[in-house]
């Protein structure tokens, strides 16, 4: 792996499990269901998560400016949908 590979792929898993344990919060504090912002399969690893971020940042660099939570939040909702079933 890249040098300093392994801290942006802590850092992009930091995010993505931070929206879903908030998501989690929001829940359990009105009792209400609330939409996810993406929906991962189990199987993703992080080297992935990164790839993804740093393609979805190439294909949108108009969004490039963002903060970069943002840009990964984008990017995992791109990548990641979650299907209306």
């Amino acid at each position: 792996m890249r040098e300093g590979w392994g801290t942006l792929a802590y850092y992009v898993l930091g995010v993505v499990q931070g929206a879903e344990f908030g998501t989690g919060i929001v829940e359990a504090k009105t009792d209400k269901k609330v939409p996810k912002l993406f929906c991962i399969s189990g199987d993703v690893e992080n080297g992935q998560l990164v790839k993804i971020v740093l393609k979805y940042i190439r294909d949108n660099p108009k969004a490039a400016h963002l903060n970069t939570p943002y840009l990964i939040i984008y990017a995992m909702r791109k990548a990641y949908p979650c299907l209306n079933k």
